[in-house]
């Protein structure tokens, strides 16, 4: 190859000199380097692709195998297709079988990527922080993945549990206090969805407001840092903050308060709240966004609160009732919370059945 190159660069300098350059001679030349160079680096990537074998486990939360799961993946192969220059994409599907395990063998490619992995009644993998690319090719690679029969690779999918009826914030919820009102607090009502500013005060067209969740910001004017605490709005109340998402409140671990120091616009260490509040109590779960943090003002932004009305701890809910269902609940639940009493916890099958009926 490299002979070839040495010889068409002395003819280029011969005929250049000679002025036999002319422009179709040129053109000649030019994609004959082009198509060489071309046929060399698709040698080169020929060469990356290696054996693919692979064996896998899919596990529910509580560690028990999961039968009848569908894997997804996509395996990045060589194409001898001049329009696949950079290789092409060979779509698999496989199911685990009784132990919940699954095997991919005979396969030929540089790269293994699952995209999806699920089963009626659990949540996909993409909900789940767990390794989904493996690279087989060695060069460049750290450590190229090795499969081991005996030991394969585990995938986590989260079983659905009990769902219920929830409370959910239609809008999103921004918690913002300006630099010149530093050191003040702002509440919020999950029940009735409204920002309560002043807290002395916490009235809406006559009606009491109550805040479940209560956020203090002041501004260190010296290195323009915000702190910022987080608590309930009720005595008997608490606050939990996690990196993980629950469906089900915690039990236990409640803290009066949970302070920070948020760094603006930044990826956020802690993403859930979890809060107890009222009497008698209710939770919620708090999904944060992001948090805009700067020298004029600090703001909390949540994409998304999920409050059980009934008191009880479950924070899975069905979402896609009926409307008709949903609006009755949803009023219902309100209306109670309002009077400071918990509503009775709905019969969400036989909701669904007589909601049927009614359709037939």
């Amino acid at each position: 190859m490299n002979c070839f190159f040495i010889i068409l660069s002395i003819c280029l300098t011969i005929f250049s000199s000679a002025g036999l350059m002319a422009g179709d001679t040129r053109d000649v030349f030019q994609k004959m380097a082009g198509r060489a160079k071309m046929k060399k680096m698709r040698e080169a990537l020929r060469k990356e692709d290696r054996a693919i074998s692979f064996y896998g486990k899919v596990m529910d939360q509580n560690g028990n195998p999961v039968t009848g799961a569908r894997v997804f993946c996509h395996i990045h192969h060589f194409s001898p297709k001049a329009e696949d220059l950079f290789g092409a994409i060979k779509a698999c599907e496989y199911e685990t079988d009784g132990q919940g395990r699954f095997a991919i063998e005979n396969e030929i490619g540089r790269s293994l990527y699952f995209t999806k992995i699920s089963k009626d009644g659990y949540d996909d993998m993409k909900l789940l922080s767990t390794q989904r690319n493996f690279e087989y090719f060695t060069e460049g690679v750290e450590k190229p993945f090795v499969a081991e029969k005996d030991a394969p690779i585990e995938f986590r999918l989260r079983k659905r549990g009990m769902t219920t009826f929830c409370l959910t914030n239609n809008r999103s919820l921004g918690l913002q206090i300006t630099a010149d009102k530093s050191g003040t607090s702002r509440g919020y009502d999950f029940v009735r969805e409204k920002l309560i500013k002043n807290l002395e005060a916490p009235f809406l067209n006559g009606e009491p407001l109550i805040s479940d969740l209560i956020m203090k910001a002041t501004l260190n004017q010296d290195d323009g840092t915000w702190k910022v605490t987080l608590l309930p709005g009720t005595p008997n109340g608490g606050i939990i903050a996690s990196e993980l998402l629950l469906y089900e409140a915690p039990n236990a671990g409640y803290q009066p308060e949970y302070s920070f120091t948020p760094e603006d616009r930044k990826p956020l260490k802690i993403k859930y709240i979890y809060v107890k509040s009222r009497d008698p109590a209710i939770y919620t779960r708090i999904e944060l966004q992001e948090f805009n943090a700067d020298l004029s003002f600090f703001c909390l932004n949540a994409e998304i609160a999920v409050t059980n009305p009934y008191g009880d701890r479950s924070l899975e809910y069905l979402p896609d009732l009926p409307w008709e269902i949903y609006v009755k609940l949803d009023s219902e639940a309100r209306m109670s919370l309002n009077k400071g009493e918990l509503p009775k916890s709905p019969d969400i099958k036989a909701l669904l059945e007589d909601f049927r009926n009614t359709k037939k």
